[in-house]
């Protein structure tokens, strides 16, 4: 199977192919750590064995059918602090970012603290130096009733959140 989709005109094919695009598990630090799957048997999945580099960037790809949902659902079980992330949309507020949805935002907002011996707080769009005009939100909405909502980049802090 695996060799059919490495053979296929398929984007997937193609990326897998490129073996420039690939970079071997004893290039980056941690190469040998790894979490580790064994013999997992669920719904599609019969007896399968795996093991996925810790500190680095996993693609599970495959035709539809194949297991993928499955083979993350055991891996969520077996390792629920690992990050995943997955085609859902993220639900959160105007202000959230990537870095908030990872988790690890205040550990970024900590270290710009430390380095400036200012308070946490600083560093956060809801914090007391957000810009005052737009709250933090970088933009202003601007509701023209019958022809909808339009937004325009905030003036005052130019759209970069604080004062």
């Amino acid at each position: 199977m695996f060799a059919e989709l490495l053979s296929s005109d398929t984007l997937t094919g193609k990326y897998l192919r490129n073996i420039g695009a690939i970079i071997p598990a004893t290039e980056f630090e941690g190469k040998n750590e790894f979490y580790n799957l064994t013999d997992v048997s669920k719904f599609d999945i019969k007896h399968f064995s795996a093991k996925f580099p810790k500190r680095a960037l996993t693609v599970i790809t495959g035709v539809a059918g194949s297991g993928k949902s499955t083979l993350i659902s055991v891996f969520k079980e077996q390792y629920p602090d690992a990050v995943i992330l997955d085609q859902k949309p993220i639900h959160s507020s105007i202000r959230s970012t990537l870095l908030t949805y990872l988790g690890i935002f205040d550990s970024i907002r900590n270290m710009f603290s430390e380095a400036t011996e200012k308070s946490a707080s600083m560093f956060s769009y809801n914090g007391k130096e957000t810009c005052s005009v737009c709250k933090g939100k970088g933009i202003i909405k601007l509701d023209l009733s019958y022809l909808g909502s339009s937004y325009e980049t905030c003036e005052a802090c130019g759209g970069a959140l604080f004062k």
